[in-house]
């Protein structure tokens, strides 16, 4: 996994930026290492052991929870963005 910084996705000009948001998340995290990461995220919401976590975990987990953030204005802005008039 790779840390890279990436743009805000609500700036104009979003929709190119959130194919590359897509490309660049799917890059850094495989879909089993996300399926395993969001479980942690979830079971750490019912949990109090983020205190046990190592600091590299902590990072590591807060790092994919802001690009999987990051991802999901992408997908959202994409779909909005593709199904503009449609719904008309």
């Amino acid at each position: 996994m790779k840390q890279e910084s990436h743009q805000n996705p609500n700036q104009p000009n979003s929709i190119p930026l959130s194919a590359q948001l897509i490309s660049s998340f799917f890059s850094d995290y495989h879909l089993e290492e996300s399926q395993n990461l969001l479980w942690q995220l979830f079971k750490l919401a019912f949990s109090e052991n983020w205190a046990s976590l190592s600091v590299i975990e902590k990072e590591n987990l807060t790092t994919f929870y802001e690009q999987l953030d990051a991802l999901l204005v992408a997908v959202y802005c994409k779909d909005a963005y593709e199904n503009q008039g449609k719904q008309e």
